[in-house]
């Protein structure tokens, strides 16, 4: 292992294990994308889009279920290490992020939510893809805030660069507690070990 990939991985190691300091974040790449269901590769997030009222909720397999209106299987929904994103639900608990184990023209078993029964009516909203990421978080100083390229609400973010498979971009989002943020500016160190994100909300 070269010194490059050495410092990579001690970047993700270190993030990861200050479990006090860092915070679970979301990111959701929102450029171009191409995904080979059969190779289980892709090259950016933002092909998952799902509006529907056909879909159910079924605790006894884990999975979401489609009368055949909606067809999962030609959705790009992927079964990889990436996340999808359920909302709509009246039920709670049967919202939020969540990866995938198999995908059928019917339903879809998910592996990071426990569902509980729910009828089709509601208008279910699933999209995606989402990267789960640890990350250092923290505020500015007053000295780097000026008020315009700096403004007192933003933070900055740090992200292991083996953790994030894609190159941010500023047009990307970062959901923190289901909260958005955009990327205002981005910057790395000489090997690209870690990644120092600008944030900032949408109306900040």
């Amino acid at each position: 292992m070269g010194l490059r990939e050495t410092l990579k991985k001690v970047a993700s190691t270190t993030i990861k294990a200050v479990g006090n300091v860092s915070v679970t974040v979301y990111y959701h790449a929102t450029g171009a994308m191409t995904y080979s269901p059969a190779l289980g590769t892709q090259v950016e997030a933002g092909a998952v889009s799902i509006s529907a009222t056909d879909i159910a909720s079924v605790a006894s397999s884990n999975s979401l279920t489609s009368d055949g209106t909606t067809d999962f299987s030609v959705q790009n929904i992927p079964t990889d290490t990436t996340y999808i994103k359920i909302s709509g639900f009246t039920d709670s608990s049967n919202n939020g992020y969540t990866k995938v184990s198999s995908v059928a023209s019917g339903a879809i078993v998910l592996t990071d939510l426990t569902l509980v029964d729910e009828i089709k009516g509601d208008t279910v909203v699933i999209e995606g893809f989402y990267y789960k990421l640890s990350v250092i978080r923290y505020g500015y100083t007053a000295d780097e805030i000026d008020g315009e390229t700096v403004r007192l609400t933003d933070e900055k973010l740090l992200i292991a660069a083996n953790d994030l498979p894609v190159t941010p971009e500023t047009i990307d989002i970062i959901l923190i507690d289901d909260i958005e943020w955009n990327i205002i500016r981005k910057k790395t160190d000489p090997v690209t070990a870690l990644w120092t994100l600008q944030i900032r909300r949408p109306s900040g």
